[in-house]
């Protein structure tokens, strides 16, 4: 349920209905195949919209998603706009299972103009994950991580394995504290994230590099947003602050061995 998003959706109604396109509430249910008192239930502020039905305004009437689910651009998609509303593409494999896809840093400047091309998606690296929640948990696609602003915890070269957010859920679902990948209209971007959609329409990038400074960046300039739910990594190497730990382990155990060797040698 997403209050914000039905009453944008009551919004584009009404401009239907001053513009003639539509004579009547009753007269848009029929057409978008809906009872006609489900659709005056929503337009009275009782019911919410869901995703069939944002599916159907968008076919039938462009109805612009971007302007429904973060506020923002015309209500309506023009002749030209239309081609910008774009499908997730998915590939499977021949038991119809889902693959995942995986964007390496050298094809990640080209994703975000390729995101609905499936044929650049099938030139791009599939596999499959043996857990089991990687297969019931939606779509999941693997990005491989560039630059340290991630780092600690995320390494230049680590893949991660994210989930995909429907637009329609950005509002509620995008919070603080889990990693996201951020596909803009230039960019893919791996951050931590401040939810501002609701009130201002736009989020807050952070890093957990320390180095690295938070930046705001509006709804609009936004393709996808992938959860990351895990990560597959090549450093082994333990942390620094492991490393001195080990070091001071040792120099204690060979500080109490040399005691107990004098201790020993003075019984002797």
């Amino acid at each position: 349920m997403n209050h914000i998003v039905s009453q944008r959706f009551i919004n584009c109604f009404q401009e239907l209905l001053d513009t003639n396109i539509v004579k009547s509430a009753r007269q848009f249910a029929i057409q978008l195949e809906v009872l006609p008192q489900t659709m005056h239930e929503i337009l009275k502020g009782r019911r919410e919209v869901n995703i069939d039905l944002i599916q159907k305004v968008i076919e039938i009437y462009h109805f612009n998603p971007v302007y429904l689910f973060n506020g923002s651009q015309p209500k309506f998609l023009g002749v030209d706009n239309d081609k910008d509303f774009k499908i997730l593409t998915i590939l499977s494999d021949r038991k119809g299972k889902e693959s995942i896809i995986h964007v390496p840093v050298t094809a990640q400047a080209g994703y975000p103009g390729c995101t609905s091309n499936p044929v650049f998606m099938d030139e791009l690296p599939k596999f499959s994950l043996p857990d089991f929640k990687f297969s019931i948990d939606g779509t999941m696609r693997s990005f491989e991580v560039a630059g340290e602003s991630m780092e600690p915890i995320l390494a230049a070269g680590d893949l991660i394995i994210s989930r995909y957010i429907h637009p329609f859920y950005w509002e509620k679902q995008v919070k603080s504290g889990p990693a996201y990948v951020i596909i803009t209209h230039q960019d893919v971007l791996v951050k931590r994230i401040t939810n501002l959609m609701r009130t201002e329409h736009k989020l807050i990038l952070h890093s957990d590099n320390p180095l690295f400074t938070s930046y705001a960046i509006m709804g609009s300039e936004i393709k996808e947003i992938w959860e990351v739910c895990a990560k597959i990594s090549t450093v082994l190497e333990p942390p620094k602050s492991q490393e001195m730990n080990s070091e001071e382990n040792l120099k204690a155990i060979i500080t109490k061995q040399t005691e107990l060797l004098e201790q020993l040698l003075l019984k002797v």
